[in-house]
């Protein structure tokens, strides 16, 4: 007997085969990226590599994401051919199918969608993985692993996710049957769209709603402002996107109607009357397309900026293989008298550098020291301050005198009393004229003949730039800093903080070998002189990494970084965004293209009956061919001419994001959004073109069959 029910099934799979081969390959798809995403994230090689710790924690916050754009596609897919498929299952009723015959056939169709989907997207996913892994450790400047194993528990975990999902969607296909008459599903068939109404107030609330989100997006004054708005401005703006398609479009379209002079050609007549009935179940799917493609708009852009220009922003601030910092106040109270391992003075540490690299038979060269300052502030009415708006765009400076700058970088520049020098590391401003450093003074900016050569020992920093600031040797630092705090409470639970207590010591200097002499380096200083830094301390700071805590009793007074290092962990960091993007990004382009063909599908089914009926009644081919084109162009443009405008308004939170990873060059991003622009708009064109065909041949073959 079930035989009957598994060749209704079979055959009702490939009478809808335009449906359902498309709905298997791109579930197939979805779950070997959830595969792949998930194994790399618990990747024993990936997260073996140095960094790998950070890598893997990256990645891992794609994978609920990835989850939910897979279920929710495949539920949407799922519901969209059961609709579909209401004629049908109404005719099963007329013959004399029961209720439970007909639950019986969709099973059977479920299972076979179901176990096809998920065995070939398994299949897929742990080809795939491998070729992402070796793609992923080739982006990373890893060595490859030939060695391939398949994460047993992962599969079980994908397996188990889609097979709940796929059960879920036959559950909710039995609901509607049980609760639904299915002879209603005939008359459902035949009964037409009814003419919806211009809800002019809601289309008004809707673009009260997207300005709010531009508003939000176009006024961000800092990185740290980016990070609390981004969230609510996506969500509004999607709110919003889906009103305007779904309710304002139709208002649109009715003012459209009153345009005489447009509405009343044939073309423009049947495009716009035929849309404007189907458009409140169509603006959603248009919505849809356009959120996605926006999704993906943004984070190719913005990962790709961050990933691409990371080596600048990263030799930028990283100009030494190794730096030291030695900060005054810590020798004062975090470290015993009795400690052997103080350094006196300058010539004890630069000893120690010599005597470290001695013992690890390494070679020191163009080292440097130095003493400096910094602190945040932001720019007002020419006033420079020492008390930065964290909502706001502020620098981070680093100040040294002017004795310090011309022996460093081995220049004779001369400054008067009221000139300081300036240089932007990322080139992301200028100043000109007089500022009033607030609390020293008046003075006259001048710009320096060239960066100061010394590291800044930071890298992720929700500042708009760092800005090297050189002062005049009659100011000096201490009388700097004591006039720059003059007004301020020093007193920090009884430790009370002076000039010289806030200020650092900085040694900095290459090591001549490779990647393993300056390791050799980093382990016999460390464990000489200093306490590791593990992995762990790497990701999670930036410049006060390696500073120890009063109550773990020794006291680290001082600091080492090493850029090898450091570098290696911002590598995996970006490298992972990037990744993560690019699969995020083909998941919604998976999405949109699928919602792109089952929409052209569906309404060249529909069509074709209306352009048969206009045919009989005197319609030329040509003028059907005219509306069919201006109906396509309209329903082509509207969501990518949409996703562009989101995505401008975005640019300025994006770019203010964007500066959290350290990327100063924001022209950067800009050529890389343009370009990202292009070049997704030639395959949006492309894939319109393609499943337009399908549209097509539908309304062709009903035109022949006149």
């Amino acid at each position: 007997m079930n035989n009957i029910y598994v060749n209704l099934a079979s055959n009702s799979i490939r009478q809808n085969r335009n449906f359902y081969f498309p709905y298997i390959a791109s579930s197939s798809v979805m779950i070997a990226l959830f595969f792949t995403l998930f194994s790399l994230a618990v990747d024993p090689v990936v997260k073996g590599m140095h960094g790998g710790k950070t890598l893997g924690m990256v990645l891992t916050v794609g994978i609920p994401i990835i989850a939910t754009l897979a279920i929710l596609f495949i539920v949407y897919m799922s519901s969209f051919i059961m609709k579909r498929r209401k004629k049908e299952l109404g005719l099963y009723s007329v013959l004399g199918m029961e209720k439970r015959h007909i639950i019986k056939v969709i099973f059977f169709e479920n299972l076979f969608v179901s176990v096809v989907s998920i065995i070939s997207g398994t299949i897929i996913g742990v080809i795939v993985e491998k070729l992402a892994q070796l793609s992923l450790l080739k982006l990373l400047h890893q060595a490859a692993d030939v060695d391939y194993s398949i994460a047993t528990n992962v599969l079980l975990y994908t397996i188990g996710l889609f097979v709940v999902l796929f059960v879920f969607i036959f559950l909710n296909s039995v609901r509607e049957i049980i609760f639904k008459p299915t002879l209603a599903y005939i008359k459902e068939e035949q009964a037409g769209e009814k003419k919806p109404k211009a809800r002019w107030f809601l289309g008004f609330i809707g673009l009260v709603v997207l300005c709010c989100a531009y508003y939000m997006a176009c006024t961000v004054k800092s990185g740290a402002d980016a990070i609390t708005r981004f969230a609510l401005a996506v969500f509004l703006v999607i709110i919003a996107t889906y009103i305007l398609f779904i309710v304002g479009s139709i208002a649109v379209l009715e003012l459209m109607k009153k345009n005489k002079n447009y509405y009343y050609k044939t073309n423009h007549f049947i495009s716009v009357s035929g849309m404007t009935y189907r458009m409140k179940r169509n603006g959603a799917g248009l919505a849809s397309i356009c959120i996605l493609s926006t999704m993906v708009l943004v984070m190719i852009s913005s990962v790709s900026t961050v990933f691409f220009y990371n080596d600048k922003a990263f030799s930028d601030r990283f100009n030494f293989d190794f730096g030291i910092s030695a900060d005054d106040y810590m020798h004062d109270y975090s470290i015993d008298e009795g400690d052997d391992r103080v350094p006196a003075n300058n010539e004890d540490i630069i000893n120690e550098i010599y005597t470290a690299a001695s013992e690890a038979d390494v070679t020191v060269t163009d080292l440097v020291y130095y003493k400096t300052f910094d602190y945040y502030g932001f720019v007002s009415d020419r006033v420079i301050t020492n008390n930065p708006d964290y909502t706001s765009e502020y620098y981070e400076y680093w100040v040294i005198d002017l004795e310090t700058y011309n022996r460093i970088n081995n220049e004779s520049l001369v400054l008067k009393d009221n000139q300081f020098g300036y240089w932007f590391l990322g080139g992301s401003d200028d100043f000109s004229g007089e500022y009033e450093i607030e609390g020293v003074g008046v003075y006259e900016a001048s710009k320096l003949p060239a960066k100061p050569n010394i590291m800044p020992g930071e890298y992720t920093s929700t500042s708009k730039d760092i800005v090297f600031m050189v002062i005049p040797d009659s100011l000096g630092l201490d009388k700097f800093v004591s006039k720059l705090y003059a007004d301020w409470d020093m007193d920090y639970g009884g430790d009370v903080f002076g000039p010289s207590e806030m200020k650092s010591t900085y040694y900095a200097f290459n090591i001549d070998g490779d990647d393993d002499a300056k390791m050799a380096f980093w382990n016999k200083y460390n464990e000489k002189y200093t306490w590791p830094i593990d992995e762990d301390m790497l990701s999670e700071y930036n410049s006060n990494m390696g500073y120890g805590d009063e109550s773990d009793g020794v006291g680290r007074y001082r600091t080492i970084f090493c850029s090898m290092l450091f570098q290696q962990v911002f590598y995996n960091m970006y490298g992972g965004l990037f990744f993560l993007g690019i699969l995020l990004s083909i998941c919604c382009i998976v999405i949109a293209v699928l919602i792109m063909y089952f929409k052209q599908l569906l309404e060249g089914y529909e069509d074709a009956k209306r352009f048969t009926i206009m045919k009989k009644v005197g319609l030329t081919k040509d003028e059907i061919k005219k509306s069919i084109y201006s109906q396509i162009v309209m329903v082509f443009l509207t969501p990518i001419i949409c996703a562009g405008i989101h995505t401008a308004f975005a640019y300025r939170i994006v770019k203010s994001l964007i500066v959290l990873f350290g990327i100063s060059n924001i022209d950067g991003y800009f050529v890389i959004l343009l370009i990202s622009m292009a070049v997704f708009t030639l395959f949006y064109a492309l894939v319109f073109w393609i499943t337009s065909q399908n549209y097509f041949k539908i309304v062709n073959a009903a035109e022949n069959a006149v």
